[in-house]
């Protein structure tokens, strides 16, 4: 009977160990994700974006209605060009004809926009913007001139097949 109990015990320990390891890995993967998302290196929806932040611990500090712009906090931060990120603004915008995108924003205040630019490896533009293309999506890095707030943005889905398209068709129509 007492070897019986120690099994039980050695049983529930092990699958505690594992539900607690299972969590870690759930926690680990959100946090790449959103470090992936944020740096432009990977494309996701809203929805998944929220999903990664709720798992964090990350709190929705204002949003108006799920199409709509959002802002959520983080407990703990994640890295974004090796700056501590907190603060992320999620933007959902397009037209509904094949034209639509995502804009996921790092917010870093107290950063220099050039250190930031520099880390992650975007140049000024022809207008003296900090912009690159990565895949479909764009990514900018731009400062708020009045909190001096340094937002690194990405737009998901800027250029796709119907955009060509759509874009070939407008330029040959005017």
């Amino acid at each position: 009977m007492k070897t019986i109990k120690q099994l039980v015990v050695l049983i529930s320990t092990i699958i505690a160990a594992a539900a607690v390891q299972a969590a870690d890995d759930s926690v680990a993967t959100a946090s790449a994700n959103l470090t992936k998302i944020l740096s432009c290196e990977q494309s996701a929806k809203p929805k998944e974006v929220a999903t990664y932040i709720k798992k964090l611990g990350g709190k929705a500090i204002v949003q108006a209605s799920d199409l709509s712009d959002a802002q959520y906090t983080l407990p703990n931060p994640v890295d974004v060009f090796g700056r501590p990120v907190k603060q992320i603004m999620v933007h959902k915008a397009g037209g509904g004809e094949g034209d639509d995108y995502n804009e996921y924003s790092a917010l870093l205040p107290g950063e220099s926009i050039d250190a930031i630019a520099k880390a992650a490896g975007v140049a000024k533009d022809e207008v003296g913007d900090y912009r690159k293309e990565a895949g479909n999506n764009n990514i900018s890095i731009t400062r708020d001139p009045g909190d001096g707030v340094v937002y690194v943005t990405c737009v998901n889905n800027v250029r796709s097949v119907v955009k060509t398209i759509k874009g070939a068709t407008n330029g040959a129509t005017k």
